[in-house]
């Protein structure tokens, strides 16, 4: 094996064994949920796709979905506010959700105001905050997602967002945090060219 892939490999084996992971968790729990209960889409794959979806599938809407809602999370305060981007694009899509949203947002935003306040370093936000907030982020990016799944029952509309994305953000997010927005962005591409790649080859 060339040596320069081998370290490669050998720095960010974690990170390939948990794409992995997330991959397979994808083919072999959320088709079959979604498949119990009738939603189209999970078998979208090349074959059936037009062009701009394709595109948009693999190069836009990761590069917009990771600037949305996991730019904010380096762990600096800097960037810390920029989840009011966030928090008014999810209420912008999901209304419904605004109040409880705006709740939790005020909360999670008065911690860092406390914080900062707080703490003599200004220069990293808490652990706790970090996670928090992380958390918060992978619930969002879930349930942004609500529009796609067309089921009778709210709560099973919740269940099954939560089940499809909430693993696959929370993986993003480590990503984020550990190795920067860039490879979070080329990280969620080739989950996404996968996904599609696998689903022609399988469907």
């Amino acid at each position: 094996m060339d040596t320069t892939l081998y370290e490669w490999f050998n720095n960010y084996k974690l990170i390939c064994l948990l794409f992995f992971i997330v991959l397979s968790y994808g083919f072999l729990v959320v088709d079959p949920l979604v498949m119990h209960y009738g939603i189209n889409g999970y078998d979208d794959s090349l074959k059936n796709m037009s062009i701009e979806n394709i595109i948009i599938t693999m190069f836009f809407a990761p590069i917009f979905e990771e600037l949305i809602f996991r730019w904010y999370l380096s762990g600096y305060r800097k960037h810390f506010l920029f989840i009011l981007i966030q928090i008014l694009f999810f209420s912008i899509l999901n209304y419904q959700w605004a109040i409880w949203i705006i709740i939790f947002s005020v909360i999670i935003i008065l911690m860092f105001i406390r914080e900062n306040n707080r703490r003599g370093d200004n220069v990293l936000i808490s652990n706790r905050l970090l996670y928090i907030s992380a958390l918060f982020s992978s619930f969002l990016f879930a349930f942004s997602h609500l529009r796609e799944i067309q089921v009778e029952s709210l709560g099973d509309s919740l269940l099954i967002s939560f089940v499809a994305f909430f693993p696959g953000a929370i993986f993003l997010t480590y990503i984020r945090y550990k190795n920067g927005i860039v490879a979070a962005i080329i990280t969620h591409v080739a989950l996404n060219i996968s996904i599609l790649l696998l689903n022609t080859i399988i469907y």
